[in-house]
C-alpha cells in the first residue's frame, strides 16, 4: 500500500512537472510567434485618443500585422499606424479588416481618435497576430518579384530600400503599377541593377518625397511619377534619352536634373510643377511635346538649338515665367504656347518664324513691346489677346491680317502701324487707347459685322485709300476714318472728339481729380448718369454705339443697355476696370474698385424717375440674386465684398450689422452650431445682404475662446444664417497659383480628397470623371464655370465651399452634397 502510494505520488509530480515545462514551452513560442500583447477593447468608447504600443521580444527585420475580421471603423473616426522608421499610415476598415499589414523593425504603434457614431453605434479593431519576419521573410512579404520584374508592393515602410534580389531572383524592372497610389511612402532608394520602370510605377504616392534612381535606368514610362505630390527634386541618369507622357505630371518637384543625353520631352511631362523654379534644358533635346511645362513655376528657360517648333500649349499658364531664349531657328509657335504667362514682360521671337498659333501669347499680362518677324503676315485669333501692359507691336511684314480677338483687350496698345489686309471680328475690342489704324490699299470687303465692331473704337482714326472697297462699310457704320489721299476726314457720329469731349465735361461738371480714391470717381460717374439721364423704353437706340443716347443726345433718354453701355464707357475712360453683366432682358455693370475687389452697380435701378438712388451702387453677388432679371449669365468676376457698398459706408447698414451680432451671439452661447436670424419688415434684402457680409469679419468670442464663424444671406426674405465653421483636411491641396483645372486633369485616378486654390475659375471636360473614390472636394467662391462633364461617374460627392457661390448652386444641382467651409 506504501509503495503504490509512494508510485502514485511520484506520477504526479511528473505529471505536474511536465505541465509546468509544456506551459513554459508554449510562451516561448508564443513569444517567438504569435503576439500576446493587450488587444483594443472591442467595441471602443467615442472620445477615445489612446495609443497602444508594439514591441516584439525577439530580433526582427519585421513584422506581420493581422487584424480580425471584426474590425470595423466609423468614417469619423481615425486609427493611424505609426512605424519604427517615421512613418505614418492612416487606416480604414476596408483597408485592414481581416487582413495583414507588413511593418520595418521590431516595434510600431495604433494611435486611436474616435468619435461616436450618430445613431450610437460604436466601432472597434483587435490586432490578433503579430509575427517576427527574418530579413528574407519581410522581403519576401514587401514584393512580388515574377522573372526579374517587381509587379507589387505591400507593405507599410515609410523609408524603403528595394533589394538586388529577393529569394535569389535579380530585380531588373520595376514593373506598371508597382507601387501606385501607396500612402505613407516617403522615400525610395532603387538597387542599381534594375534597367527600367514601367507606367504608373509610382502613380500617385502622394507621399513620396525622394527617390534615388539608379544610374543603369534606360527607361521611365508613362505617368511614372504622376501625382507625387510631396516628391521635392529627381535626378535622371545619363542612360535615359526619352521622357514620355505626363512622367512627373503635378509632381511637387522644386528641382529636377536632366540627362545629358535626352532628346525629347513628351506630352505633359512636367505639367502642372507649380514648385519647380528652374530647370535646364540640355542641348541634346530636339523635341518638346505638348503642355510639357503648362502650369509649371519655371521663372526663366533656354530653349537649345535643336528645337525648330514650339508644341501647342507647351508653357502655358506658366505664371512666373519671366523669360524665353530661342538659341535656336525657331519656325513655328503653336496654339497657346505661352498663354497665360503673366510675368512674361518681354521676349524676342526668332527671326526665323514663320507661324504663329491662336493665343500663343494670350492673358501675357506683363508684356509690354513686341516685335513680330518678317515671316508672319498673319496674326492668328486671341494671338496677343488679354495683353493688358501691351504698348507697342511692330511688324516685319509690309502688310498683315489680324484675326478674330487677336489685339482684343490691350487697353494700353496706341496704335498699329502696319497697313492692315484684313481684319476679324473684334480684333481691337477693349482697346480704348487705340488712336491709329491704317488699312492698305489691297484691302478687299470685310465681313459686316468686323467691320462694325470698330465703331465702339471711340479713340481710334482708321486711314483708308479713297478707292478702298472697305469705305463704304466705314461710312456706313459710322467710323471714324480718314481718307490717305485727300485727307478727308469723318470724325463720324461716335468718334472720341465727341466722346472725349463729352467725358471730359462730366468729369470737370463732378468735380472729379486724379487724387481722389476709383471709389468716388465711380460714384461721381454713376450720380451723373442717375441724376442728367431717364429711363425712357422708347429712346433712341443704336444697337453699335448705345451709349449715345445718354451722353450725347440731348434728350439723354435710354434703357438698361444704355445705362449700361455709358457707365461703362466712363469707366474707361477713368481707368476703372469694368465689366458688363447681363440677366433675362436686363444689363448693367460690375467694377473692381481700389480694395481689389468687384462690385455690383446698377445704373438703370437707380435711375428711379423721381428721385436718384444709390441703393444698387456696390452689391455683392448675393444681393442681386434675389432681383428680378439680374440671373447674372456672364459671370466673368466674383463679387463677395462689402467694403465699397454705399450704404455701409454711409453707416446706414450699422444698426442692422449690431442687430445681427447680437443675435448670432445669443445663438452662440447658447451652444447652437447654426443661427437663423430674420430682420423685421424695416429692412430691405439687399442690406441684410451686404450686412452679412460684414458680420463675417466680426469678431464672436464664447467663454474666453474665439469662435470662427460663417454668416451668409439665408434663402428667405431679409434673413441670415450663421454657421460654426468646421475644418476639413484634404489629401489634395492643389498649387495657389492654378487659375483653371484642366480637361481629364485627374480623369480615372484614385484621388480622396481635394482642395482646389482660390484662383481657380473653371473645371474642364472629365476632370475628374471616374475617380471613384473622391469624396471630398473643396471648390471656391472663384470658380464661375464647371464643364458637365468635369463629375461623370462620381457618387456621394460632398462639396465644400462658401455659401452663396457657383459652387453651392452646382452641387444642389448635381445631387452632391454642400458643406459650407
Amino acid at each position: 500500500m506504501t509503495r503504490s502510494y509512494e508510485r502514485l505520488l511520484k506520477m504526479m509530480k511528473r505529471t505536474i512537472l511536465l505541465t509546468v515545462l509544456l506551459l513554459f514551452v508554449t510562451t516561448l513560442c508564443l513569444m517567438a510567434g504569435a503576439a500576446t500583447y493587450p488587444e483594443s477593447a472591442h467595441p471602443y468608447a467615442a472620445g477615445l485618443d489612446k495609443t497602444w504600443s508594439y514591441t516584439h521580444p525577439t530580433s526582427a527585420a519585421g513584422l506581420r500585422v493581422t487584424f480580425s475580421e471584426d474590425s470595423d471603423m466609423d468614417w469619423s473616426d481615425t486609427l493611424t499606424l505609426e512605424t519604427s522608421d517615421g512613418g505614418s499610415f492612416r487606416l480604414q476598415s476596408d483597408d485592414f479588416a481581416g487582413e495583414t499589414l507588413v511593418v520595418p523593425g521590431k516595434s510600431f504603434k495604433l494611435h486611436l481618435i474616435s468619435e461616436e457614431d450618430s445613431d450610437g453605434t460604436s466601432y472597434g479593431f483587435r490586432v490578433t497576430n503579430v509575427e517576427a519576419l527574418t530579413q528574407a521573410q519581410f522581403y519576401d512579404a514587401l514584393f512580388t518579384v515574377e522573372d526579374g520584374v517587381l509587379t507589387k508592393y505591400d507593405g507599410c515602410v515609410a523609408v524603403l530600400s528595394v533589394p538586388g534580389t529577393v529569394n535569389g531572383e535579380t530585380i531588373t524592372e520595376i514593373g506598371d503599377s508597382a507601387f501606385e497610389d501607396t500612402d505613407g511612402l516617403i522615400q525610395v532608394t532603387l538597387p542599381n541593377n534594375v534597367t527600367g520602370i514601367g507606367e504608373e510605377a509610382f502613380y500617385y504616392c502622394s507621399d513620396l518625397q525622394r527617390v534615388t534612381l539608379p544610374k543603369n535606368l534606360t527607361y521611365l514610362g508613362e505617368r511614372a511619377f504622376q501625382w507625387c505630390t510631396s516628391l521635392e527634386s529627381i535626378e535622371i541618369p545619363d542612360g535615359i534619352t526619352e521622357l514620355y507622357t505626363y512622367t512627373f505630371y503635378k509632381c511637387g518637384l522644386k528641382s529636377a536634373v536632366l540627362p545629358k543625353g535626352l532628346t525629347s520631352i513628351g506630352w505633359g511631362a512636367f505639367c502642372g510643377c507649380a514648385e519647380l523654379s528652374a530647370i535646364e534644358i540640355p542641348d541634346s533635346v530636339k523635341f518638346i511635346d505638348e503642355i510639357a511645362f503648362s502650369g509649371a513655376g519655371i521663372k526663366s528657360i533656354t530653349l537649345p538649338k535643336g528645337i525648330t517648333e514650339i508644341n501647342e500649349r507647351t508653357f502655358e499658364n506658366c505664371h512666373s515665367l519671366a523669360s524665353v531664349t530661342f538659341k535656336g531657328n525657331v519656325t513655328s509657335i503653336g496654339r497657346c504656347a505661352f498663354q497665360d504667362c503673366g510675368s512674361l514682360s518681354g521676349i524676342k521671337l526668332p527671326s526665323t518664324l514663320n507661324e504663329l498659333g491662336s493665343s500663343a501669347f494670350a492673358g501675357c499680362e506683363a508684356l509690354t513691346e513686341i516685335g513680330i518677324p518678317d515671316g508672319i503676315t498673319e496674326l492668328a485669333d486671341s494671338t496677343f489677346s488679354g495683353c493688358t501692359e501691351l504698348a507697342k507691336i511692330t511688324f516685319g511684314a509690309s502688310t498683315v491680317s489680324l484675326g478674330d480677338y487677336s489685339l482684343a483687350y490691350c487697353p494700353r496698345l496706341s496704335s498699329v502701324g502696319t497697313p492692315l489686309t484684313g481684319i476679324g471680328y473684334r480684333t481691337f475690342e477693349g482697346c480704348y487707347t487705340l488712336k491709329s489704324i491704317t488699312f492698305a490699299n489691297s484691302m478687299p470687303t470685310q465681313d459686316e459685322s468686323d467691320i462694325a465692331s470698330l465703331a465702339d473704337l471711340w479713340n481710334a482714326v482708321v486711314t483708308v485709300s479713297k478707292n478702298s472697297p472697305v469705305l463704304p462699310q466705314l461710312k456706313e457704320y459710322n467710323v471714324c476714318y480718314k481718307v490717305r489721299e485727300t485727307g478727308e476726314t469723318n470724325w463720324g457720329t461716335f468718334s472720341d472728339y465727341t466722346y472725349r469731349d463729352k467725358l471730359q465735361a462730366i468729369s470737370i461738371e463732378m468735380g472729379i481729380t486724379d487724387s481722389m480714391s476709383d471709389y468716388q470717381k465711380a460714384l461721381l460717374m454713376h450720380d451723373w448718369l442717375v441724376d442728367n439721364c431717364t429711363y425712357k423704353i422708347s429712346a433712341l437706340t443704336l444697337y453699335y454705339e448705345p451709349a449715345f443716347s445718354l451722353l450725347i443726345d440731348d434728350a439723354h433718354e435710354g434703357v438698361c443697355e444704355n445705362f449700361a453701355d455709358a457707365y461703362h464707357m466712363m469707366m474707361d475712360f477713368l481707368g476703372i476696370r469694368n465689366v458688363k453683366e447681363y440677366g433675362s432682358n436686363h444689363v448693367w455693370n460690375i467694377i473692381q474698385l481700389d480694395d481689389g475687389n468687384w462690385y455690383h452697380v446698377d445704373c438703370t435701378w437707380d435711375n428711379t424717375g423721381s428721385r436718384s438712388s444709390k441703393y444698387f451702387f456696390g452689391l455683392s453677388d448675393r444681393a442681386v440674386r434675389g432681383l428680378n432679371s439680374h440671373e447674372c449669365y456672364n459671370r466673368k468676376v466674383v463679387c463677395n465684398s462689402y467694403e465699397y457698398n454705399w450704404r455701409y459706408r454711409q453707416g446706414y447698414l450699422d444698426s442692422i450689422i449690431e442687430e445681427g451680432y447680437d443675435a448670432i451671439m445669443e445663438g452662440l452661447e447658447a451652444g447652437e452650431t447654426e443661427i437663423s436670424y430674420s430682420y423685421s419688415s424695416g429692412y430691405s434684402d439687399l442690406d441684410t445682404s451686404t450686412a452679412a457680409l460684414a458680420l463675417n469679419d466680426r469678431t464672436y468670442t464664447v467663454d474666453g475662446e474665439r469662435v470662427k464663424v460663417s454668416v451668409v444671406a439665408g434663402d428667405y426674405y431679409r434673413q441670415i444664417v450663421a454657421t460654426v465653421r468646421t475644418s476639413v483636411t484634404m489629401d489634395m491641396t492643389l498649387p495657389a497659383s492654378l487659375t483653371k483645372i484642366e480637361a481629364e486633369a485627374f480623369a480615372g485616378s484614385g484621388v480622396k480628397s481635394v482642395a482646389l486654390g482660390d484662383k481657380v475659375k473653371s473645371i474642364g471636360a472629365r476632370a475628374f470623371a471616374n475617380c471613384g473614390s473622391l469624396k471630398m472636394i473643396y471648390i471656391p467662391a472663384s470658380v464661375t464655370s464647371i464643364d458637365a462633364t468635369a463629375f461623370s461617374g462620381v457618387t456621394g460627392l460632398t462639396v465644400y465651399g462658401v455659401s452663396g457661390s457657383y459652387a453651392e448652386e452646382w452641387a444642389i444641382s448635381k445631387g452632391f452634397g454642400f458643406m459650407e467651409m
